[in-house]
């Protein structure tokens, strides 16, 4: 079993780590492109000794830029064996391992503090394009977290943040430079030379970061 520091009680985390991997390629031309992909898994999850439990927790990011579009998937990301006990009575019924994104279930604010939350499937996601032609950058973002507690007054261990099954990704790639033809004619014209040098250069500057990480508790302030 896993607790992510020694001074937080065991009730608060626990979980078997399985695998956390991280993946990031650039490709040169003719098909350049920037991809980077990370991915947490974790299973027997138990957080807060029975608020949430799940056999398990996998949660995929995946982010692509090239020259000329920047995207970002979750595709893989998923919970098995899903178990909310909101109020502390006992869990409601198995929570389907098809969540849609940032599904949130609200804890009992007597028990856990006012504005304490379970949030499914988190997913924070951002691509953006250059403006003009030529020039700027494709740059894509995402960040998943599976199981996100967020606890604002819970007796015995006060304010805390527990996440389990984060992946984060990032990608960018500048944009492929235009090669222009002369004006007013009816057929392309052959490029110039020392535009197309520039864009072929400008191909292998794309970058990548990816990261995930184990079940942690972000955050304990009694």
């Amino acid at each position: 079993m896993l607790t992510t520091d020694p001074t937080v009680p065991t009730n608060i985390l626990q979980a078997d780590v399985l695998r956390t991997t991280t993946t990031s390629t650039v490709t040169d031309l003719p098909a350049a492109s920037a991809n980077a992909t990370s991915v947490a898994s974790s299973a027997a999850v138990n957080v807060l000794n029975g608020v949430v439990t799940a056999t398990l927790v996998r949660g995929v990011a995946s982010a692509t830029a090239d020259g000329g579009a920047a995207t970002v998937s979750s595709v893989g990301s998923d919970i098995e064996g899903l178990m909310i006990d909101p109020d502390g009575t006992g869990p409601l019924p198995a929570v389907a391992h098809e969540v849609a994104p940032n599904t949130r279930v609200n804890l009992d604010p007597l028990v856990f503090g006012a504005g304490s939350y379970v949030a499914l499937y988190e997913r924070k996601a951002s691509t953006s394009s250059p403006t003009g032609s030529s020039g700027g950058t494709y740059v894509s973002d995402l960040e998943v977290n599976m199981i996100h507690v967020h606890v604002t007054g819970a007796a015995l261990i006060g304010e805390v943040d527990v996440i389990v099954g984060q992946a984060v990704a990032h990608a960018d790639f500048p944009q492929t430079t235009v090669c222009g033809g002369l004006r007013g004619s009816a057929s392309a014209a052959r490029p110039r030379s020392s535009t197309c040098r520039r864009t072929r250069a400008w191909l292998r500057s794309g970058s990548v970061r990816s990261r995930s990480r184990p079940p942690a508790v972000a955050a304990a302030r009694p």
